[in-house]
């Protein structure tokens, strides 16, 4: 399956780490992974994103590779075994080519971030205001000081938790509502959400994926207007 990954501007992913892969210098080349275990984030699969979009969103939280010099690949994952809703593991990989990152503003990031906490937390005040915010009726820091005090008030998530078919939908709101002090109200919605208990299965984890994707080419669709 056509997939996408980020390394740094080496090539690399974790260089200098056991495991380190020089995936910019074997390019048409597959390689796999034969230890066993299907979990993510560590070495016993290979990672990558289901957008390249979203390969940028979430870099802060994965790879954290500087953003000036970082890498994006197009490559052809199998065997596929782990899914998280953020990202995806496979024990086989091929890198086919280089591609260009896309440009995504601090505005489109916010965005992205609101309306993915959105699908896990409905405090009616933060509710209120996102909507204010997406609409651009009212970004004032005010607004968002309110929002984000309403939220920090909530002691538990599991109510939100219900809502989405994955806890870790959030994780794309947590890194991209960092930003700027006006999101912080995603931010802490993004974050209360992920501390409640995760029990999606992978093909839950998968759909939520494909509601990022939606998401962000909404967002990507209205900026080229």
């Amino acid at each position: 399956m056509l997939k996408y990954k980020i390394t740094d501007a080496d090539g690399y992913t974790r260089k200098g780490q056991v495991g380190a892969k020089d995936w910019g210098n074997n390019l048409g080349k597959t390689m796999e992974i034969t230890k066993t275990g299907n979990t993510l984030c560590s070495d016993e699969v290979f990672h990558f994103y289901d957008h390249p979009a979203l390969a940028v969103i979430l870099n802060p939280i994965h790879g954290n590779y500087d953003t000036q010099t970082m890498r994006l690949w197009e490559v052809e994952a199998a065997e596929i075994v782990a899914h998280d809703g953020c990202k995806g593991g496979c024990k086989k990989m091929t890198f086919l080519k280089e591609i260009p990152i896309p440009k995504i503003t601090i505005q489109q990031k916010v965005e992205f971030a609101i309306r993915v906490s959105l699908l896990v937390y409905h405090e009616k005040s933060y509710t209120r205001w996102a909507t204010d915010w997406l609409s651009g009726k009212d970004r004032s820091a005010d607004s968002a000081s309110a929002a984000y005090s309403a939220a920090a008030s909530v002691n538990s998530a599991s109510a939100a938790y219900s809502a989405a078919a994955s806890v870790d939908s959030t994780r794309a709101a947590y890194s991209a509502a960092t930003s700027v002090d006006s999101t912080r109200a995603a931010y802490r919605a993004a974050r209360a959400a992920y501390s409640a208990d995760r029990a999606a299965d992978s093909a839950d984890r998968v759909k939520i994926s494909r509601k990022f994707i939606q998401i962000i080419e909404k967002i990507q669709r209205k900026g080229k207007k």
